[in-house]
């Protein structure tokens, strides 16, 4: 069977965190457990604290998260 990788992009600030938490959390119950996922999340105010446990919970072996933050490109 092929594995495919995934990727999945969502936009957020700090205002949406618990919403997409709850986002992310959703998608990495329900995946296809064969598959590999990568996650983007862009954001403009992300804390770090919130950074962190994005990069703490929101990862597993099929699910890699990754923020970048794009306020210098948001115009």
């Amino acid at each position: 069977m092929r594995v495919a990788e995934i990727p999945v992009a969502l936009v957020a600030n700090e205002n949406y965190v618990p919403i997409l938490y709850i986002c992310v959390q959703f998608v990495i119950e329900h995946i296809w457990k064969v598959d590999s996922y990568e996650i983007y999340i862009f954001h403009t105010d992300i804390c770090l604290q919130s950074q962190k446990i994005y990069q703490q919970r929101l990862t597993s072996r099929h699910v890699k998260t990754t923020l970048a933050e794009v306020s210098q490109k948001v115009y």
